[in-house]
């Protein structure tokens, strides 16, 4: 039937890109979980993947912000896109956690972890934020191996980039 005003359709080929990001996000979980490793390609893959659906979610919303007549109520759109995204966040999250708490299982008790490898990557991760205020909270037994060089570098290059450390 013809209108003057015409719907904007395209929202649903939206939703089913959506979909298939959460279905992917599972499917990869599912594997890593099956073959679990800290060092499994899939984390890199969700981190992907929740990029993805976080671009489709915004294109949702830019569409409904730009369409004068919605195929359905603009409320329910915008809620069912944030509620898609957020499936893929909750797995990408899920996946960083599990990853730290098997990290965190390996550190000893009685002191002598090398800390430094952790420091690191959280400086790295810290560096990729577009966070204007950046810590990093330092804590130890006073057993780590100790590199006095290494650090030293490692606190500098925290200290350039406007990190503050806390011990």
């Amino acid at each position: 039937m013809f209108s003057i005003l015409p719907k904007e359709e395209q929202f649903y080929a939206f939703f089913a890109t959506q979909a298939s990001h959460n279905v992917e996000a599972a499917r990869v979980f599912r594997e890593m979980i099956q073959n679990w490793s800290l060092e499994s390609p899939g984390f890199d893959k969700l981190r992907d993947i929740e990029h993805e659906a976080d671009i489709t979610t915004h294109e949702i919303i830019d569409k409904l912000n730009r369409t004068f007549i919605t195929p359905f109520d603009r409320e329910d759109i915008h809620a069912l896109a944030s509620e898609l995204d957020d499936v893929v966040d909750l797995i990408q999250s899920l996946s960083s956690r599990m990853r730290l708490f098997r990290s965190l299982v390996k550190l000893r008790s009685s002191g002598g972890t090398d800390i430094f490898p952790a420091l690191a990557a959280a400086a790295n991760r810290l560096e990729m934020t577009g966070a204007t205020l950046k810590h990093v909270i330092v804590l130890s037994d006073g057993n780590t191996p100790f590199q006095r060089e290494a650090y030293e570098a490692l606190f500098a290059s925290l200290k350039l980039s406007g990190t503050t450390v806390s011990t």
